[in-house]
């Protein structure tokens, strides 16, 4: 009496599970039951785990299939923005387009484009995709190049800054 065994079927009465196992990591497995009393053997055992390498296969083929989809969509993404940057001389329109050519093309809901003020003191926020960006910059919104922001950091390093989790990140704004 498992109490976090799940009772698909009552007449379940064998069950064999099997990893799925991409680049030697867990990601899921197969499940078969049976109404017989031990209605698996050793030929089923190894039938599903090639079932499952197959399955681990598909998977990653799949996963593949969404990465080069990805880096199509923002490679197309790229491509209209130079396409925008080489017809349009106005600096804020073209950021405008920029933002949310981003936006939708890689499916996210806030992109904002900061650019250093004059005297490379602080990072002012010039155009946004969304409601709440726009809010602050109509606020002036504006970091310190030396503040601890991600913003910031990316600024002083010239690099990109990937976090995970921004509410367990102390440079979150």
């Amino acid at each position: 009496e498992d109490p976090d065994y799940l009772a698909s079927h009552e007449a379940t009465r064998s069950e064999l599970v099997v990893p799925i196992i991409l680049e030697q990591e867990v990601v899921g497995v197969i499940n078969v039951e049976h109404s017989e009393f031990d209605a698996f053997d050793d030929e089923n055992s190894l039938a599903l785990e090639a079932l499952a390498a197959q399955a681990a296969i598909a998977l990653q083929n799949g996963r593949l299939y969404q990465n080069v989809v990805h880096h199509a969509e923002l490679l197309d993404a790229a491509s209209t923005v130079a396409s925008y940057a080489n017809s349009l001389l106005d600096e804020e329109q073209l950021l405008d387009n920029i933002v949310h050519i981003i936006s939708k093309r890689i499916h996210v809901y806030h992109v904002a484009v900061f650019l250093l003020d004059e005297k490379n003191e602080f990072v002012v926020m010039q155009t946004a995709s969304s409601a709440n960006g726009l809010k602050l910059i109509k606020s002036g919104f504006k970091l310190s190049v030396q503040s601890q922001s991600i913003v910031a950091t990316a600024v002083r390093h010239g690099d990109y800054v990937l976090v995970a989790d921004v509410q367990q990140d102390k440079r979150f704004w």
